[in-house]
């Protein structure tokens, strides 16, 4: 009877394994038009310093890739070029480019190869916003179409998505993968992360759904070096469009600049305000706007302009649309009192930071808040807290200490943990620390030594 159920289920299992590999591979055939219709939007951006010498690029001097290593457009050689090589995406068609602010910032020479034009584009480079890694650029051009802007807020976890970049300016470079989570999913609504390993290459370029709608644009987050691939993290559209629009506006400027840093209420601090809004200054720049206007670490933001500050992802909407020059009225709490601060907004210069404690480096492992996606994928309770580890590398003193992705550390020294600046102020001593971590259902402690013992 085994015998005979086989036989009559396995050509009905091969069936449908056929109808499968056909159905991906319809899928696949349907979406080359798409894509190549898409990666019409996405550039091949030029830029040189004619003042530079050294190398741009260790493909240079490679005589398999010397030839494109020429730059005849430029009028340069390869020794004069200096971070070359990079993809922007075409936002609008009034000639709107945007691309890394760490491929167009500081460039004299920016140029353009844009899909149906013979020659390079001559390209300015309007602003950055240094703190998303954007640059945006004009070009002068006809027949240039808008894009088709897909919706970030339908964005669904398993959707189909598309990297496409130009980083050579010889044809486009496409990648696939599928949204892995959305910045709601883990309190970051700047960011949308796919399994997507974007490259340098793709960097400045486009993410694509799989109606060839632009999604998003990779750029360079989180504290990353160049050399590092962007990891699946980029800005959606609708933040591209607004940092855009933004700088556009605004004419040639650096970012605004406040002078602080924020992050959202730890439990602690909830309780001691009885409320659960607003954001906390964990940080003063000295000789800042934010330090001008008399704002103070420990002071808690709830409104910005009479718009209400109920988390760290509102006061980036309310920072995005900022410019410098103008004033912005604070309300805000100081030892449980209600007060105002009239903070004239300055222009970013090198050193000032408006700064957002999402993530922490110790030795080797990178440390988030625990979010509700994390409590979720862990299977913890609404009222679980602590910082996770989300990342240790291999061979580093955190993970030789016993430290997992995972883990998620309640205590250091006796000091429960319940945010970032918790964490960060536990550590900023150097001295040896005794971490309280939790995993899966088991609580251990974790002893690693200070950072200049393990150096040694």
């Amino acid at each position: 009877m085994r015998f005979l159920f086989c036989i009559l289920i396995a050509p009905l299992i091969i069936c449908l394994n056929a109808e499968e590999i056909d159905a991906r591979a319809k899928l696949l055939d349907d979406f080359a038009p798409i894509a190549a219709n898409a990666a019409k939007s996405v550039v091949y951006i030029m830029t040189a310093n004619d003042d530079q010498s050294g190398v741009a690029t260790p493909f240079a001097e490679d005589p398999w890739f010397k030839p494109y290593f020429l730059y005849p457009q430029l009028g340069l050689s390869a020794q004069k070029l200096r971070r070359s090589l990079g993809s922007g995406v075409i936002v609008s068609s009034r000639g709107i480019i945007v691309t890394s602010a760490r491929i167009a910032q500081n460039r004299n020479i920016v140029k353009v190869v844009i899909a149906g034009y013979q020659e390079p584009l001559d390209a300015r480079v309007i602003g950055t916003d240094q703190s998303a890694d954007l640059a945006v650029l004009r070009v002068i051009a006809d027949n240039l179409s808008d894009p088709v802007f897909a919706d970030p807020l339908a964005a669904r976890t398993g959707d189909l998505v598309f990297s496409i970049g130009n980083p050579f300016g010889i044809e486009p470079i496409v990648s696939m993968g599928v949204i892995s989570a959305s910045g709601r999913q883990f309190d970051d609504d700047r960011l949308i992360r796919s399994d997507i390993n974007i490259h340098g290459g793709a960097i400045g370029g486009a993410i694509v759904n799989a109606r060839g709608e632009l999604l998003g644009v990779p750029t360079y987050l989180r504290g990353m070096k160049e050399r590092e691939s962007q990891g699946g993290f980029f800005l959606p559209i609708d933040r591209v469009k607004a940092i855009a629009e933004r700088i556009e506006r605004s004419g040639n400027i650096k970012d605004a600049w406040l002078g602080i840093a924020v992050s959202d209420l730890t439990r602690d601090m909830k309780s001691y305000y009885g409320r659960d809004d607003g954001v906390l200054i964990t940080a003063v720049e000295a000789h800042s706007p934010a330090a001008n206007a008399g704002l103070k670490k420990g002071d808690l933001l709830l409104l910005a302009d009479s718009v209400m500050i109920g988390s760290v992802a509102d006061f980036e909407r309310i920072l995005s649309t900022v410019v410098a020059d103008r004033d912005i009225i604070f309300l805000f709490l100081r030892d449980k009192r209600l007060n105002e601060a009239v903070l004239r907004v300055g222009r970013l210069e090198i050193g000032g930071r408006n700064t957002v404690l999402r993530t922490l480096y110790y030795e080797g492992a990178t440390f988030e808040v625990l979010t509700p996606a994390w409590k979720e994928r862990l299977g913890l309770s609404e009222a679980a807290f602590g910082v996770v580890a989300f990342e240790v590398d291999a061979a580093s003193l955190a993970a030789k200490s016993g430290f997992e992705v995972g883990d998620i550390v309640v205590q250091i020294d006796g000091r429960e943990i319940d945010a970032l600046p918790q964490f960060q102020e536990a550590i900023a001593s150097g001295a040896p620390k005794s971490f309280m971590v939790v995993r899966g259902a088991i609580a251990l402690e974790i002893k690693l030594p200070a950072p200049r013992e393990s150096a040694n």
